[in-house]
């Protein structure tokens, strides 16, 4: 179920590479200072995803402790030292990774901190013992203060008029992360720090860094903020529906829209302002494991007894949510079997007669707290969200085929479990050049699996 290394490896590289060259792109080919101001400005801020109600549970409890997820009171806290958020015309993205952004507008700018400068291609070790004597640019993503700081506001120029279809953020790879995860009614995980060494895992050599806690993860000691590194320090988002910047005149032409089910062009109001949410989804982001943690080439906090956490890096999605429409999310999760499920959300903006889709946000779940810590892997990231003759959706990665397809969403906002049939697609080790879908047992790589997805 988990990636080979030499793909683990690609894409963990090229998630090096975006971050690099996705900061100073940008800064390169923001077209502020040509033209003339349009009036307009670009808000951006970072936010919690849109209240649902009775959506707080936590993932994975059951009698067998061995793994877990967080709910979402689970995450005490994750600081992340952001370096730039911006938003392009087009980039070339690379499974998690990016490259030759174009167009781009950057609308927040962290501190710069040379101690916490890196070279991709290095070792990174280093970083841990800086990040642990810095707390000063590090924002906590788990609160809503620290979301509150990653907000900006950008004048729209005249040559700065068009269309845009990413998002890039990056941030340097040292993170801290407090947690509290329950794996069964007897069981808590909480983080400890220690020391960050690394290792070189799998026939290519990828490198893996890890900080062995100095107590136990299972102590009944209060949780402590760790440090750990994640090998990235960029990823890009998607805007499912093209954000396009235009006069007011052109705004107010696109705010008709067409009924196609989530694929019209965007609509960015007639106002002065021209307002993106970047949704932060912090359910289930933290994985636990009691035992054999080691074993697993993507955990990043381990101790002595086996146990350790895995933390993804941070992933976003936009919604464009001009002219006071509220954000709205649509949750829809389905069971894969062996534990793991699969959770799709989907972001878009109320009252919306089209119901358009902004952002998607993709993500591995445990539905049972039996998954093998070597077998567990993340969910695809969704770049495509294509419409159907037959007026399903279908959800693709950067390539390859779809990895969900018959999609049929409900006609009006889906209620608390309601239900829709779509496929999944299988993968496997073996498909090359990179695996593409989910890695479920008995299932053929390249063949597709019928499951039920449920409203939340």
């Amino acid at each position: 179920m988990q990636k080979t290394a030499a793909a683990a490896v690609g894409l963990l590289a090229m998630a090096m590479l975006g971050g690099a060259i996705g900061a100073a792109g940008c800064s390169a080919d923001s077209g502020g200072s040509a033209g003339g101001a349009t009036t307009r400005k670009l808000r951006v801020r970072l936010v919690a995803p849109p209240t649902k109600a009775a959506d707080e549970s936590a993932f994975g409890s059951s009698a067998a402790a061995l793994s877990g997820q967080n709910g979402a009171a689970g995450l005490e806290s994750l600081r992340f030292a952001i370096r730039n958020v911006s938003i392009c015309r087009s980039l070339t993205p690379q499974g998690t990774g990016f490259s030759n952004p174009t167009g781009c507008i950057s609308v927040y700018d962290g501190p710069r901190v040379p101690e916490l400068e890196y070279d991709p291609n290095g070792d990174l070790t280093g970083l841990a013992a800086a990040a642990r004597a810095n707390d000063a640019p590090f924002v906590d993503l788990a609160t809503a203060a620290g979301r509150a700081a990653i907000t900006g506001t950008h004048e729209i120029m005249t040559s700065e008029i068009g269309e845009y279809q990413y998002g890039i953020i990056t941030w340097y790879p040292p993170i801290k992360f407090q947690s509290s995860v329950n794996v069964d009614a007897t069981t808590t995980l909480r983080t400890r720090d220690g020391v960050t060494s690394s290792r070189l895992v799998g026939a290519d050599g990828y490198r893996q860094y890890l900080t062995t806690a100095s107590a136990p993860l299972a102590s009944a000691a209060p949780s402590e903020l760790a440090v750990v590194l994640l090998p990235n320090g960029g990823n890009w988002f998607k805007f499912q529906t093209p954000l396009t910047i235009g006069s007011a005149a052109a705004a107010a032409a696109a705010d008709a829209g067409s009924a196609d089910g989530g694929a019209d062009a965007g609509d960015v109001g007639t106002g002065e302002f021209i307002d993106v949410d970047l949704v932060f989804d912090a359910e289930a982001l933290v994985s636990a494991f009691t035992a054999n943690a080691g074993d697993s080439p993507r955990v990043c906090l381990v101790d002595g007894t086996g146990a350790g956490f895995d933390v993804p890096m941070l992933d976003l999605a936009p919604i464009v949510r001009t002219d006071a429409r509220a954000p709205s999310r649509e949750d829809w999760v389905a069971d894969l079997g062996g534990g793991v499920g699969y959770r799709l959300s989907l972001y878009g903006v109320t009252p919306d007669a089209n119901r358009r889709v902004y952002g998607v946000l993709s993500r591995s779940v445990m539905t049972a707290a039996n998954v093998v810590p070597r077998e567990w892997f993340n969910a695809p990231k969704i770049a495509r969200v294509e419409l159907a003759a037959d007026g399903t959706l279908a959800f693709a990665e950067t390539e390859g085929p779809p990895v969900v397809r018959g999609f049929r969403r409900t006609p009006t906002e889906a209620t608390t479990g309601a239900t829709v049939s779509a496929e999944v697609r299988c993968t496997g080790h073996d498909e090359r050049p990179s695996p593409h879908g989910f890695f479920l047992p008995g299932c053929a790589t390249g063949t597709y699996r019928a499951v039920t997805f449920t409203a939340r």
